[in-house]
């Protein structure tokens, strides 16, 4: 019976990392763009809530079809024209959902967002928030 065990542990440990994804992104290797970006909130009758700036890593690799913010990768990206890109994110904290819209420009160098903020307290409403970035080509 310990080795029957034994055997399957061993069985699904070999199979787990036969069957992975074994992709290592080479991040060297891949184009770089900073994006300022510039975002403005949005409570749930329109005033703005607040204005932030903050900045994005976007790592392309083109050779693997695949973008990164800072070093997360992004899935489901829809390729606009030659050198636009457009995906959704979505981010969990410990009171809200965010779920934004992003589309990035290879050729102007642009950044734009659009965003819904759904708090766990219906009381705040659902938010918004639009961004728009300038980027430049780091390496």
């Amino acid at each position: 019976m310990k080795n029957i065990i034994l055997i399957f542990i061993i069985t699904i440990i070999f199979c787990s990392s036969v069957l992975a994804d074994q992709y290592v992104p080479e991040f060297g290797k891949m184009q770089i763009m900073r994006c300022e970006v510039g975002e403005t909130t949005f409570n749930a009758d329109g005033s703005v809530v607040s204005k932030t700036n903050y900045h994005r890593l976007v790592r392309f690799d083109d050779e693997n079809n695949k973008i990164y913010i800072q070093k997360e990768p992004v899935a489901n990206i829809k390729k606009i024209g030659d050198n636009t890109f457009s995906f959704a994110t979505e981010m969990i904290t410990d009171d809200s959902i965010i779920s934004s819209q992003i589309q990035i420009d290879r050729n102007t160098l642009r950044y734009v967002s659009q965003s819904e903020i759904v708090y766990d307290n219906a009381a705040f409403g659902v938010y918004s928030a639009k961004a728009e970035g300038e980027c430049k080509i780091l390496n």
